[in-house]
């Protein structure tokens, strides 16, 4: 029998071969298998720590701390006659002493006086060094914001004082101000029109302006013509007027009510001040020291302005 050619053979084999290539391009490759992921964390939220609130101090009550002293300290600026001032005993005496003693006795306390410099009044009031403060103090706005005002015990009204050589009549305007040298008293309401009504309006230089601690100074230098005129409230003036070598030679139409001062925030004192000045004004008491330390007569006086009503409850 014949032996098959090897041609046919090495052609079957070629084709087994290539059946075998076809089929290896023609199969997709496998899908790799995803290797596992974690799930996404979020972030950690941290409490947010809450913050930590101071509870306010609270005041002392100081008419409390008053009661169980026994005492009230006053400041006062004795430069101011008849207001206050030194007698001839250096003891202090004047329409204010007269009135704070009076009122001691009403609320059962003695009172002690304590002689401040009157700029210092107010800032004495807030450092806690003095209880309430009484020097013919005007009421005023910017006041307010420092310190509380009692009602008002006296209204009273500014005036212009030179020396008694004075020839040019008396000062009607503030234009008649410009060319002099004028004395006012450190702190004062009259340092404030000075300067805000007199410098800033261009009427006054500012090197005409002299501020005095002591008001008795001013005065003095108005004797000695070293200023032409002083500053200062009307029964002060007067006062100074009567002692020689001065006189009134102006006075303001504005009012001013002077009150006691007191710190902030101290209702309870500024209530039972309140409640013992309406009482010696009942009794008559204020018109008696207006006739004896001002020479006023009680028919002349100004009226009180209203006060403000008080609590219901008063406090202990």
């Amino acid at each position: 029998m014949p032996h098959p050619s090897p041609r046919p053979l090495l052609l079957v084999a070629i084709a087994l071969l290539a059946a075998l290539l076809v089929a290896a391009c023609g199969s997709p490759s496998p899908t790799p298998t995803p290797e596992p992921r974690l799930p996404t964390r979020a972030p950690a939220v941290v409490p947010t720590e809450a913050p930590t609130v101071v509870p306010p101090t609270p005041v002392p009550d100081l008419w409390q701390q008053i009661q169980q002293d026994g005492k009230m300290t006053v400041g006062v600026s004795a430069d101011y006659p008849p207001f206050e001032f030194y007698d001839d005993k250096l003891q202090l005496d004047g329409f204010d002493i007269a009135l704070m003693q009076a009122i001691g006795q009403k609320l059962g306390v003695d009172v002690e006086f304590v002689d401040r410099a009157f700029d210092g009044l107010l800032g004495s009031l807030a450092l806690g060094n003095i209880d309430a403060a009484i020097s013919a103090i005007t009421v005023t706005p910017a006041r307010a914001e420092e310190v509380d005002f009692t009602a008002s015990y006296y209204v009273g009204v500014g005036a212009a004082l030179a020396a008694d050589t004075w020839q040019q009549g008396e000062i009607e305007t503030a234009e008649e101000l410009g060319p002099l040298r004028i004395g006012v008293q450190d702190g004062s309401i009259y340092e404030s029109f000075a300067k805000n009504e007199l410098i800033d309006q261009g009427i006054l230089p500012e090197a005409n302006l002299h501020v005095y601690r002591d008001i008795a100074d001013a005065v003095a230098d108005v004797k000695d013509s070293r200023i032409e005129v002083a500053f200062l409230d009307l029964d002060v003036a007067r006062t100074f007027a009567d002692q020689g070598g001065v006189e009134v030679v102006g006075e303001s139409v504005q009012e001013q009510d002077y009150a006691i001062a007191v710190p902030l925030n101290q209702s309870a004192l500024r209530h039972v001040l309140d409640r013992a000045l309406d009482d010696l004004i009942e009794e008559g008491v204020i018109d008696e020291l207006a006739v004896t330390y001002l020479g006023v007569d009680p028919d002349n006086l100004v009226p009180l302005p209203t006060a403000t009503p008080a609590p219901t409850a008063a406090p202990n």
